[in-house]
C-alpha cells in the first residue's frame, strides 16, 4: 500500500480526526458565537412594510358567474392585467415617478445634507479605497444617487411571494427606517397602479374617438346600436379609470407602518456564524491529523521484506 493510499480520507478517519481535534471544533464555535455577537452588536436593524393584491375582476365582467367568467376569458383577462401591472412595479418608469416624489432623499437620508440640499461625498478608508479603484478603471470617483441606484436598492431590498392557489402576490420592501419602508410600500402600488391607468386611459380614448368616428359615418341602424353599446362601455372604463381608485387589483392587505424591526435575527445568525465555525473548526481538525499522518508516513522506517 502507498503512502498516499494509506492516507486517504474515509467517513471513519474523518470522523476519528474530528473527536481527536475536539478542541479545535468547540473553539471555532466559540469564536463563531463571539462573531456573531460582535455583528449583532453593531448590526443596524431594519424593518419591512408590504402589501398582497390579488387581480381584480373586470368591471364589465362583475355579477356573472364563474363558469360564465371563465367562458368568456375575464378572468384571463384579469390576469394579464395584474401581470402588466407587476411588470411596471419592476420598470424604470415607476423608479423615475418615485424619484419625482423624493424617494432618493428618503431611501437615501445618511447621504443627503437637508441642510445644504445636496449629497454629502463619501469619507472614510473605504469610500477612498473604492474611489481609487474607480480611477483605476476609468470609472468616476463617486456619483449621487440617482433613478439606477433607487432601481437597484429596490430590486435588493424587495421579496416577493406569489400563492399560486389564489393568484395573490405579496411584495415586502425593507429599510432601516420604518417610515421609508412604509412609505416605499404604499408608493409602489399606488404609483404602479396610476401608470397602468394613465397607459390605459390612452387607449380607452383612442377606442372612443374611434367609435364616434364610425358613429358620424354609420347609418344602419343596428350597427349603430352595437356601436352607442360600445361607446357607452368604454366611456364607463374611462370614468373607472380616472377615480383614482385601484382598477387592475385589490389590496387583500395594506401596507402598515412596522413597529419592530424585521432582523438581523438573533437566532439565524447565531446559527450561521455558530455552523460556519463549527465547519472551520473541524476542517482544520481533518487537515491537521492528515498532515500528522503523512508526516508519520513519512519517516515510519521501511522493515524488511
Amino acid at each position: 500500500m502507498s503512502l498516499a493510499e494509506r492516507s486517504d480520507l474515509t467517513p471513519s478517519r474523518v470522523l476519528l480526526a474530528i473527536l481527536r481535534g475536539w478542541w479545535m471544533v468547540v473553539l471555532f464555535g466559540a469564536a463563531g458565537v463571539l462573531t456573531g455577537e460582535i455583528y449583532l452588536a453593531h448590526a443596524k436593524p431594519y424593518y419591512s412594510a408590504g402589501f398582497t393584491v390579488v387581480p381584480k375582476e373586470s368591471t364589465d365582467a362583475q355579477g356573472l358567474g364563474t363558469q360564465a367568467r371563465l367562458l368568456l376569458g375575464g378572468q384571463l383577462a384579469d390576469r394579464i392585467h395584474f401581470e402588466v401591472m407587476q411588470l411596471i412595479m419592476d420598470s424604470d418608469r415607476l423608479t423615475d415617478e418615485l424619484v419625482k416624489r423624493g424617494a432618493l432623499q428618503m431611501v437615501f437620508a445618511s447621504r443627503w445634507d437637508a441642510t445644504a440640499h445636496q449629497w454629502r461625498q463619501p469619507s472614510g478608508i473605504v469610500s477612498r479605497i473604492s474611489g481609487f479603484l474607480h480611477n483605476v478603471a476609468g470609472r468616476p470617483t463617486w456619483e449621487a444617487p440617482d433613478g439606477q441606484a433607487l432601481r437597484r436598492y429596490i430590486d435588493g431590498h424587495t421579496k416577493k411571494t406569489l400563492l399560486k392557489s389564489s393568484n395573490a402576490v405579496t411584495i415586502r420592501i425593507t429599510h432601516d427606517d420604518p417610515a421609508v419602508a412604509y412609505w416605499l410600500a404604499q408608493n409602489v402600488l399606488s404609483t404602479a397602479d396610476g401608470l397602468y391607468r394613465a397607459d390605459e386611459s390612452k387607449v380607452v380614448e383612442g377606442r372612443i374617438a374611434h367609435l364616434k368616428g364610425l358613429l358620424e359615418t354609420e347609418t344602419n341602424s343596428a350597427y349603430r346600436q352595437n356601436l352607442i353599446s360600445l361607446l357607452q362601455t368604454e366611456e364607463q372604463n374611462r370614468m373607472m379609470l380616472s377615480s383614482g381608485e385601484n382598477v387592475v387589483s385589490k389590496v387583500v392587505e395594506a401596507p402598515v407602518l412596522p413597529t419592530k424591526p424585521a432582523g438581523p435575527s438573533f437566532g439565524l445568525t447565531l446559527a450561521i456564524t455558530t455552523g460556519l465555525g463549527v465547519f472551520l473548526g473541524a476542517v482544520l481538525a481533518v487537515l491537521t491529523a492528515r498532515r500528522a499522518s503523512r508526516h508519520l508516513l513519512r519517516h515510519e522506517p521501511v522493515r524488511a521484506v
